[in-house]
């Protein structure tokens, strides 16, 4: 009976444990991989977008409404309470690549994420806008974004 108690705090301490990691690792920190020569010739290169994309101001402070960054995804987007706006990103606007990131404190893998700038557009430049999950590697090994949805002039 008393090793069932005490099997179940230590499973309660397990979870709380693990609780408290994931809530920690919400705040995603990135560090800047731009420089790498497999990510290198991506800077400074512009893409027209082709097939229609969401982009969404996104906050960690959940409740809030300022925008911490915008990202750029396929339809029908992401949501969730750190959503703040969505909107579809126009096809034949264009983006600028900036910067090429990697997440240094995700618990699930290190996701690369281009961080770009929307050519003519109101957004402001403070805000970093991210590219999810829409890049691919050429046939040299180089990063590029999607072809299906991005194509470079």
């Amino acid at each position: 009976m008393i090793s069932e108690v005490l099997l179940r705090v230590s499973f309660l301490k397990t979870i709380l444990a693990l609780l408290v990691v994931v809530i920690a690792g919400c705040n995603q920190k990135f560090e800047d991989i731009s420089l790498s020569p497999e990510f290198s010739s991506m800077i400074g290169t512009k893409y027209v977008v082709k097939k229609a994309l969401m982009i969404h101001g996104v906050t960690a402070d959940i409740g809030q409404e300022n925008v911490q960054y915008f990202a750029i995804t396929r339809t029908p987007g992401m949501g969730g309470p750190e959503v703040v706006s969505s909107e579809p990103l126009v096809v034949g606007s264009v983006v600028l690549v900036t910067k090429v990131e990697r997440c240094s404190n995700c618990l699930f893998g290190s996701p690369i994420h281009i961080v770009v700038e929307l050519i003519a557009d109101t957004l402001s430049p403070q805000v970093p806008v991210r590219i999810y999950q829409l890049q691919s590697r050429k046939d040299n090994g180089d990063l590029s974004l999607t072809s299906e949805y991005f194509e470079q002039i």
